[in-house]
């Protein structure tokens, strides 16, 4: 609340330095990427670089994709800047945004720690995997070596 007039502080709903983003695209008329007629959950992504000149059509990701703020895969980044009422917003996005609105550097910490932890998992489960391998590996060769000792010899006579 202001102490002056008693009402309710409230921050603006368009995100500074940010866009909606989608999660998908649709094919249009000659193989080109077009938007969606359903959008399905809109994302939020960043500018890393604020003073970068706003684009005018929507950017596409069509080998690959982005990670929006929550970590989604997005695949379509919108040319307007990100609402925080839109009524398919996605709700850790939008706490996300609210964060980049007070303090964009806490912000970003969030996110690299998330993307920290998720590189942190994927190394444990490549490890695990590598030695659930070496481990099949070292069956595979034991059952190898005992069939070799337990197979009968042929005697040629000679």
């Amino acid at each position: 609340m202001s102490a002056t007039s008693g009402t309710v502080e409230r921050m603006s709903d368009k995100v500074p330095n940010s866009h909606p983003a989608l999660e998908k695209y649709v094919k249009g008329r000659y193989d080109e990427p077009e938007l969606p007629g359903d959008y399905g959950r809109v994302h939020a992504v960043f500018d890393a670089e604020p003073d970068t000149p706003p684009k005018k059509k929507p950017s596409y990701f069509e080998c690959g994709s982005t990670d929006a703020a929550c970590g989604a895969r997005v695949r379509v980044i919108l040319p307007m800047t990100f609402d925080l009422c839109e009524d398919n917003a996605c709700a850790r996005c939008v706490e996300l945004a609210r964060i980049w609105q007070r303090d964009p550097d806490e912000c970003m910490r969030l996110i690299q720690s998330r993307h920290d932890r998720w590189r942190a998992r994927e190394d444990q489960r490549r490890e695990r995997d590598e030695m659930l391998d070496a481990l099949a590996k070292f069956h595979r060769d034991q059952e190898r070596d005992l069939e070799r000792k337990t197979k009968p010899q042929r005697d040629f006579g000679i």
